[in-house]
């Protein structure tokens, strides 16, 4: 049963790629899983480029799908594209030059070693090529697949802790408003009061941000809002804050605590 189901993923890749190259200007003729290929000498670099974007686009496209489809099979249609996406960028993105099928110069790598190939050859067996000249490809995608997989899911959980978070919130907010001071130089200072603030504690937010969020949901605010001093982008507890108080969290950027910078009180 498999080898029948591998004879006609094999006939069905050399058809997608026999269409291609007829696209192309090229007429290759199919003899049994094999193309012979006709041609201009002249057009041989751009015959061996366009099996190569073949080989690197809708055959590796369907290949992760394959491999998906066995591997990740809990994963839903939605999610099984996503990590096709996600894999394909990181293929596009990966520095590592391995063999013809990874790194940023892949492509021109292995039209490189079609261009020779066919210089010696009129007839290609697509298949046999990648699985002699491409030794490794099929656990290289695999293992892409496997930590975009990881990706994903960790999104998820994160997603999870967030929700159950945000339902923490919503179920103990005690009606305060906090106000939470971040400067440039990592520190911050948290402030309670819906008129004059009062300083309640400030320290090193930089590298102990979980911390500062878990300190912030047991005081359980009914409103946040984030002052950004100049300089100082949002990072990750005020990022992790949004998330969690939803629209009952505002980010102020000019106000006169914005402006402050002294309101640390390890300074």
């Amino acid at each position: 049963m498999n080898q029948l189901r591998l004879m006609f993923a094999n006939a069905f890749l050399l058809s997608a790629c026999q269409k291609r190259l007829s696209e192309a200007g090229f007429a290759p003729q199919a003899e049994g899983l094999c193309l012979r290929l006709d041609y201009a000498e002249a057009k041989r670099p751009l015959l061996a480029h366009g099996l190569a974007a073949f080989i690197f686009g809708e055959r590796e496209s369907y290949r992760l799908y394959m491999q998906i489809s066995h591997t990740f099979c809990d994963f839903g249609a939605e999610e099984k594209a996503f990590l096709v996406t996600k894999a394909k960028q990181s293929l596009r993105a990966e520095t590592l030059t391995l063999g013809l099928f990874a790194g940023r110069r892949r492509a021109m790598l292995l039209a490189q070693a079609l261009e020779a190939f066919l210089q010696e050859n009129d007839c290609l067996h697509l298949e046999g090529f990648i699985r002699f000249r491409m030794s490794g490809y099929e656990e290289y995608l695999l293992a892409t697949l496997g930590v975009s997989a990881d990706d994903i899911m960790a999104r998820q959980e994160d997603m999870d802790y967030q929700q159950i978070l945000h339902k923490f919130i919503e179920e103990r907010a005690n009606g305060g408003e906090y106000h939470l001071l971040l400067l440039a130089n990592g520190s911050y200072s948290l402030f309670s009061g819906d008129g004059r603030l009062r300083v309640l504690e400030g320290g090193r937010e930089q590298d102990f941000e979980d911390l500062l969020v878990a300190r912030i949901l047991l005081l359980s605010p009914e409103r946040m809002v984030v002052h950004l001093a100049e300089g100082r982008e949002p990072g990750k507890a005020a990022e992790m804050l949004g998330l969690i108080f939803g629209k009952r969290i505002r980010f102020c950027h000019g106000c006169s605590l914005c402006r402050q910078s002294g309101c640390f009180l390890g300074e």
